[in-house]
């Protein structure tokens, strides 16, 4: 049993998370953003097709660093280079079953080469170049932040809770959020 910790870092570290990122990246790496996802049929939703190109920003960061700044409960977020997405790796680690019943993700494989596309580049993609992907409870999907993917609403009454983990490059430590 994992001993209370009140530090998500030094959690990812322990369940090997971060190990993981690291591997990943090919460089040491360090969490910058988590979002915990809970789909289930009270709170159930279909995410369009988009790439991630959000992240936290540190206070006082050149305004010429990122655009589009925007806060988001209390954090400052926006988006940054192209080069510094492209640094980036998520990892998604799937606490239910995730299929496409359950409203789970689809991916249209190796987008991420493209960079960053037009909300009309992607709104183009036709829906068979979705691949989706089923996930085991306890799997560990890694992503790169800029692949177009999409989920659809949960058709089978599910849970699906997914801890979203965006790890960066530890040369980039200067996007972490103090």
């Amino acid at each position: 049993m994992l001993a209370a910790r009140t530090d998500l870092k030094d959690l990812l570290v322990e369940l090997g998370l971060t190990s993981l990122a690291t591997s990943a990246l090919g460089v040491p790496a360090f969490p910058l953003d988590a979002i915990f996802f809970d789909k289930r049929s009270d709170a159930n939703w279909a995410v369009p097709a988009h790439q991630d190109v959000i992240v936290p920003i540190p206070v006082g960061a050149p305004a010429d660093a990122v655009r589009n700044r925007r806060e988001r409960h209390g954090t400052l977020y926006g988006e940054p280079a192209d080069l510094v997405l492209r640094e980036l790796v998520a990892l998604r680690v799937h606490f239910d079953d995730a299929c496409t019943e359950s409203g789970g993700l689809a991916i249209v494989d190796g987008s991420h080469a493209s960079g960053r596309l037009a909300d009309a580049e992607i709104r183009n993609i036709p829906l068979d170049a979705f691949r989706p992907y089923d996930c085991r409870a306890g799997d560990v999907l890694l992503m790169k932040p800029l692949v177009v993917h999409r989920s659809g609403r949960s058709t089978s009454g599910a849970s699906r809770r997914v801890l979203h983990v965006l790890y960066a490059p530890r040369s980039h430590a200067q996007l972490a959020v103090p």
